[in-house]
């Protein structure tokens, strides 16, 4: 019995120092658990395939990493990214696609490019539209009075003359919009940014969307009722596309949508 005890009691003694040193060891700088994740090392557009050189290693905090934080460069060299990802942002699963997964997205101005947006919960209308329909995209910025926003509206419609003839949109403004009706006899040239309601809420008219993707980056087609769309990709100009990159990270993007007609 008494051997018994002694056993017992050893036992909890060793326990006692683990515990100790676990705590000691935690307590002590740079001693913290850490683990590897992958990170941009600059801003990454969305549809780019991932090299090596556009990849970094850091070490982080094991409780600070995202559970779905790529923690490996070679899981993410040959991909394609879903979103627009910024530079030292750390890369998750979830904005990544295999290249067995991308089809090609059409545009209709082979100088234009894409940028993609992501859906938000309270963004229904997001789940009607269809690629190749056109759309207005409003801007509400954090700072009504935001000069950048200011200025990059002022670049873009300088280049905009007043029949619309050549907008940043990349798309004629006669060019027939996807409910069927012009877009020069409604009044609305796309591309042209108008500060409306003199608020500083902007909208940005006849906007192409390009492609409709779910969370894994496929591409949805316009089957009826085949998924829910996370992300929508217009399609811009580089001047356009500067503007919609600043608004996602200053403000809230609504999308306008006149529903189409069966």
């Amino acid at each position: 019995m008494k051997r018994i005890n002694v056993l017992v009691l050893t036992i909890v003694l060793a326990i006692i120092l683990l515990i100790a040193e676990i705590i000691i060891i935690r307590s002590v700088p740079g001693h913290e658990p850490v683990t590897t994740v992958v990170f941009a090392t600059r801003k990454i557009i969305a549809g780019e395939t991932f090299t090596g050189d556009m990849l970094g290693i850091k070490e982080i905090s094991l409780d600070a990493a995202h559970e779905k934080s790529i923690k490996n460069k070679n899981e993410l060299i040959g991909k394609v990214a879903i979103t627009d990802i910024e530079k030292d942002e750390v890369i998750l699963e979830s904005r990544v696609t295999s290249t067995e997964n991308t089809e090609q997205i059409e545009i209709i101005d082979k100088n234009n490019r894409l940028i993609t947006v992501e859906f938000k919960i309270d963004q229904a209308n997001g789940w009607q539209l269809k690629e190749g329909q056109y759309v207005d995209i409003i801007f509400i910025p954090s700072d009504k009075n935001d000069e950048m926003a200011i200025s990059l509206v002022t670049a873009i419609n300088k280049n905009i003359g007043e029949d619309g003839s050549k907008n940043d949109s990349g798309v004629n403004s006669s060019e027939i919009n996807g409910n069927g009706v012009d877009a020069q006899k409604r009044g609305q040239n796309g591309g042209i940014i108008q500060d409306v309601t003199g608020t500083g809420v902007y909208r940005i008219r006849n906007i192409r969307v390009a492609a409709l993707m779910d969370e894994k980056g496929r591409l949805i087609r316009n089957n009826k009722n085949e998924a829910i769309p996370r992300y929508i990709s217009f399609e811009v100009n580089d001047k356009l596309d500067e503007f919609i990159a600043y608004a996602k990270g200053n403000g809230r993007l609504e999308l306008s949508v006149i529903p189409l007609k069966e």
